[in-house]
């Protein structure tokens, strides 16, 4: 089997990680509102405190979500085993932007077979060799790690 690649970089997992990238989103909404309330508008300490408030949940949660995530799949990455994974059904899922391609795909690992399913963004495009790269952590051998989507 190759080697694994490089470590993902931060940025990287971000971008994978819907609730950090909504929090994020969120954050930057809520710190334009305060700027446009706190020069334009004539509010109370009282609200610009409550939209202080929500702005550091907002970054916090974020920052947790991905130091979390980042940790689990260093881990992953760090002691896990890269294997092929066949990809057995392509479908699609909503309309516009909002399509999404649903992969099922199987792999084997220590003697079993584990099928699992993934959704990727539009513009993913599945190998023409029907086979992903994962990485298999031998701990948790039903979470593996589609390598594709950390580079």
């Amino acid at each position: 089997m190759r080697e694994k690649p490089p470590q993902p970089t931060l940025l990287k997992i971000a971008l994978q990680d819907q609730v950090v990238g909504a929090a994020g989103f969120f954050g930057i909404v809520l710190i334009v509102s305060t700027v446009l309330v706190a020069f334009v508008g004539d509010v109370g300490s009282e609200v610009m405190a409550i939209l202080t408030a929500l702005i550091v949940l907002c970054l916090v949660m974020a920052a947790w979500r991905l130091i979390r995530r980042a940790t689990q799949i260093r881990r992953i990455w760090e002691r896990g085993v890269r294997r092929p994974a066949f990809i057995t059904s392509l479908q699609y899922m909503g309309y516009g932007r909002s399509l999404r391609k649903v992969v099922l795909y199987q792999y084997e690992f220590g003697g079993e077979m584990y099928r699992k399913r993934e959704i990727f963004m539009p513009r993913w495009q599945p190998p023409l060799s029907n086979v992903l790269d994962i990485i298999v952590d031998p701990e948790r051998p039903d979470k593996p790690l589609i390598v594709d989507n950390y580079l």
